[in-house]
């Protein structure tokens, strides 16, 4: 049975290093699919103006955290003064700042997609925030390799005679 958790509260996001002079949190709607959908489109973009599969990554997440921004805490501008947020200002913030980047997406993005992928009865990805730039490795009794065109070919069980010598 599918089941819709009720009445999901906002989420407060730490977002300070050690060396900030004071507390920075960001608050995040609770994630839905259209989160998830925002997230997308930013990595499509991205890839289509020729970003690696790690930039693609980092856009999607960004992306996700621009959609979902209602409020944040210790934020300010070069001179001290504190910022209002804003869309663009979210997407600055997360793009400039590796930390908070890093917050963001270990504390927000990828549980979304852990949660996601359990109630759909899925395995959690095994790394990355999107499939995307996930990396699926597989097990087999027989070892595989790509042939020139692209295909899986077996390996033979025995090799190759020798080529006759003239």
């Amino acid at each position: 049975m599918l089941t819709v958790k009720k009445n999901r509260e906002p989420v407060w996001i730490v977002l300070t290093l050690p060396d900030a002079p004071e507390p920075s949190r960001l608050l995040l709607k609770p994630w839905t699919s259209l989160g998830i959908g925002a997230g997308r489109e930013e990595l499509e973009r991205a890839i289509a103006a020729g970003a690696t599969v790690g930039e693609a990554n980092v856009a999607f997440s960004i992306g996700m955290a621009v959609w979902a921004a209602l409020a944040w805490e210790g934020v300010g501008d070069e001179e001290g003064d504190p910022l209002d947020i804003t869309p663009d200002g979210v997407r600055e913030l997360l793009e400039q700042n590796q930390g908070a980047y890093d917050a963001v997406d270990r504390k927000y993005v990828v549980p979304a997609f852990l949660e996601e992928h359990e109630k759909n009865g899925s395995s959690p990805l095994p790394r990355g925030t999107s499939p995307a730039g996930a990396l699926t490795l597989k097990k087999t009794k027989a070892r595989k390799s790509r042939g020139a065109a692209g295909t899986t070919v077996k390996r033979a069980a025995r090799p190759a005679p020798p080529a006759p010598t003239s």
